[in-house]
């Protein structure tokens, strides 16, 4: 168990984030960390956030925000599955040899193993559950 502040914890000897100590947090009291990169992909200049919202036995939840005109590049998830629902924005997004027009309330997954991207049409934010809660960034 930790606390909040620290995104970067893992436990021991592993790429599992360790859990939080906290079983209710209000959104103030998260902050939101700019990263360069996930998967070994790098991002464009425009950068993504991200919330980490919680994380409990094998699985983390995310806010990530994106800007308009960036590009999540096409990688692959090796060791996790992941579930997102856009909350604002619009994006295309890319799902092995399938695309999608997302709009908010939309949800899609991420299967381990499967190259995706998308690409941010109107700044965007998602929330993300990933299992096991393996760090990307």
């Amino acid at each position: 168990m930790r606390d909040i502040t620290d995104i970067q914890a893992v436990r021991p000897g592993t790429n599992l984030l360790a859990e939080f100590d906290q079983v209710f947090l209000k959104d103030s009291q998260i902050r939101k960390t700019r990263i360069g990169g996930a998967e070994g992909a790098k991002f464009d200049e425009a950068g993504v956030e991200i919330k980490l919202l919680m994380v409990a036995d094998r699985m983390h939840m995310l806010k990530v925000y994106f800007k308009k005109g960036s590009v999540v590049p096409r990688h692959v998830h090796a060791d996790h599955s992941t579930i997102v629902c856009l909350q604002a924005g619009k994006l295309r997004v890319h799902i092995g040899d399938r695309t999608f027009m997302a709009k908010p309330g939309d949800v899609w997954q991420h299967p381990r193993g499967v190259p995706h991207y998308h690409e941010v049409l109107e700044d965007s934010q998602v929330i993300e559950i990933k299992s096991p809660a393996s760090k990307t960034w």
